[in-house]
């Protein structure tokens, strides 16, 4: 057998449904879900520099009315503690050099960069907004 242990399958689904429940319940996770141009999802992406070469992956991005580039990472991070708000702000310092390099590749440095916790509706942006 491999993948999730039987005895952990129970709280798996009930962690996904509450993400899903919460991403559809939610304005922003509604907006990110929402029709935007040049919209992608599971976008891979290679980045060349001298003979070095990146590969990933990006969750999401689109353009918004304004012609600025978003891009968007789903974390499903969960955090028991009281201070949600300081687990996020940790999470976004733990990502910001993931996200330079995907706003690098992807827009020369200007993209709009968040991150997206639907377990809970939390959202941490930084970049040119």
């Amino acid at each position: 057998m491999s993948g999730l242990p039987l005895s952990e399958l129970q709280m798996a689904v009930d962690r996904v449904l509450s993400g899903l429940i919460n991403t559809l319940d939610d304005p922003r996770g509604q907006w990110i879900l929402g029709p935007h141009m040049e919209s992608q999802s599971e976008h891979p992406v290679t980045s060349r520099r001298g003979t070095s070469i990146r590969r990933f992956v990006v969750d999401c991005y689109f353009r918004e009315k304004d012609d600025s580039l978003s891009i968007v990472d789903y974390k499903t991070s969960h955090h028991e503690g009281s201070n949600v708000e300081a687990f996020l702000d940790r999470e976004r310092d733990r990502y910001l050099v993931q996200f330079q390099a995907y706003s690098d590749v992807m827009s020369g440095g200007s993209a709009n960069c968040s991150l997206y916790f639907p377990l809970h509706r939390g959202w941490r942006q930084w970049g040119e907004k």
